[in-house]
């Protein structure tokens, strides 16, 4: 953890200097909604304490990045069906404040990536963390965006939720060269930790705020609270990493996890 800590005080002069931009996607990245499946898509929508566990203590983290934007939460969910229920969501559970950017429209294709446009154009950020899922068209959108902009640096995270390799025809989306997967938010928090955006003493609150709960997770548990992973969920694409500061218990739980297909939703 030495290197670790080194590389930390000589990135965190560079951050300082910098203007972050934060877009999160909703669904599948931080709200356990399933989109890939219709029935339980309709199910997990008007749920609002259904929550990745752990990501609402790592935004939190995040929130504190120097010279950081507002979060912005960019979803292609109706507006006017979703926009109260995504706004309880995003307090229920504890998310940092911010923007709620929702398609006007019922469907429109090109909602976030306009959004995204719009926003650099309005803030002229120098860095962006943009983090999203696999599920649907996050890793293409988020691609268009870093070609368009190339002198903007910064991470782009894509959940893996789903696997290219299918379960009951759910399909994942291919990643996009430069982009960083992740399963769990411990991992994310990990990729996080060693660029500099959040300290080692956010990194061990995270893991000491999911691992018992992790832990105890039943992998049929119920939707009506936070899930590290959902029955359906698919992450045999993803190699884990070995994570620092947690037991061998949950780090073994995570690797087993992403070695074998969903269990039945």
């Amino acid at each position: 953890m030495k290197n670790i800590t080194l590389a930390l005080f000589l990135l965190i002069p560079q951050l300082a200097f910098s203007k972050v931009l934060l877009v999160s996607d909703m669904d599948d990245t931080i709200k356990v909604s399933h989109v890939l499946d219709v029935d339980s898509a309709v199910a997990n929508a008007r749920q609002t304490k259904n929550a990745f566990m752990g990501m609402p203590e790592l935004y939190q983290s995040m929130a504190k990045i120097p010279d950081a934007t507002e979060f912005h939460y960019l979803s292609s969910a109706p507006r006017k069906l979703m926009l109260y229920l995504h706004h309880f969501f995003l307090w229920q559970n504890d998310f940092p404040s911010g923007k709620l950017v929702l398609n006007n429209k019922l469907i429109d294709s090109q909602h976030k990536i306009n959004s995204l446009r719009k926003m650099i154009a309005e803030l002229n950020p120098t860095k962006m963390i943009l983090i999203g899922d696999n599920g649907e068209r996050d890793a293409e959108v988020y691609a268009q965006i870093r070609k368009e902009f190339p002198h903007i640096g910064g991470e782009t995270y894509i959940h893996i939720a789903y696997s290219l390799e299918g379960f009951e025809k759910n399909n994942g989306k291919k990643l996009q060269e430069g982009q960083i997967p992740w399963a769990t938010s411990i991992d994310l928090a990990f990729d996080l930790l060693k660029k500099g955006y959040i300290t080692e003493a956010d990194y061990k609150r995270l893991v000491e705020s999911v691992e018992a709960r992790a832990l105890a997770e039943d992998p049929y548990i119920e939707r009506r609270q936070q899930m590290m992973f959902p029955a359906w969920f698919d992450c045999r694409d993803y190699k884990v990493p070995v994570l620092p500061f947690i037991s061998n218990e949950l780090q073994t739980k995570i690797e087993d996890r992403c070695a074998r297909e969903p269990y039945d939703d």
